[in-house]
């Protein structure tokens, strides 16, 4: 199994693009400030009826995007303001 993740990363993951260029960048951020979104959005989810494996996947993909979001706009605001400067 370890092989074949290894291998997958390998063939289809490890290219250089503009979105893992950003996911990069993105990265020390995001680890910084995801426990706070999670927080935040499973405070919304928590009265929500539907299963809780369904909320455990959309708790995981939306924190990933939603993190990942508000880093890319605050890097941009943060450059933008050094821009002007």
């Amino acid at each position: 199994m370890v092989y074949l993740m290894i291998e997958t990363f390998r063939r289809y993951f490890d290219k250089p693009g503009k979105i893992w260029n950003e996911l990069n960048q993105n990265s020390y951020y995001v680890y910084i400030i995801h426990v706070v979104v999670i927080g935040g959005i499973a405070l919304a989810m928590l009265n929500v009826a539907i299963p809780s494996i369904v909320k455990y996947l959309i708790l995981v993909g939306s924190t990933f995007v939603a993190s990942n979001f508000i880093v890319s706009l605050y890097r941009r605001a943060v450059a933008g303001r050094k821009a002007i400067n």
